[in-house]
């Protein structure tokens, strides 16, 4: 029977060794940094991308993005189920915390931002897009269904018919 090698014994790549040296130090560096080190470290990365996107082309652009849906692709595909309940739940707590922060303008401008991008989205897709999306769509609203209890059913219905009445008001 042949011997699983220990992963010290494992040669790495230099590039790799710099790779996992550097993100343990920044791990290291983010467990020790305070919430207003945080906030700064974040805001300043914000503005160098912000700078970086509005210098880009927009093949530039379409290349960034569908570079980043294959790399997401390939990382989901490889996921097990629970690993994606996890990362779900984890980005739900993280946009929980980030809207409690966030003032009524902020909501608004954040909703009315992603209005536009889905109406941009949609403009760009071709039917069978449309169809896949709809498609998905329908699978998880159904899939939540299902999980909800007969007090969840009720809210949602209750929220759903109040949405109606707000939508005929207007």
């Amino acid at each position: 029977v042949k011997s699983i090698p220990r992963l010290s014994n494992v040669k790495m790549s230099s590039k790799r060794k710099r790779k996992d040296e550097l993100a343990a130090r920044q791990a290291k560096r983010r467990a020790t940094e305070s919430e207003v080190q945080r906030f700064a470290r974040l805001e300043e990365n914000a503005v160098r991308n912000a700078a970086a996107r509005s210098a880009e082309s927009e093949v530039q652009r379409c290349a960034r993005l569908e570079t980043k849906a294959v790399r997401t692709a390939a990382a989901r595909s490889a996921e097990s189920e629970q690993q994606t309940v996890n990362r779900r739940a984890i980005d739900a707590l993280k946009h929980v915390s980030a809207r409690e922060a966030e003032s009524e303008e902020q909501r608004c401008a954040r909703l009315e931002t992603n209005a536009v991008r889905n109406a941009i989205a949609r403009e760009a897709e071709c039917p069978q897009q449309t169809a896949a999306r709809l498609a998905a769509s329908a699978a998880r609203f159904a899939a939540s269904i299902s999980n909800e209890t007969q007090d969840e059913a009720n809210d949602r219905r209750q929220n759903n018919a109040s949405v109606q009445r707000r939508s005929r008001e207007t």
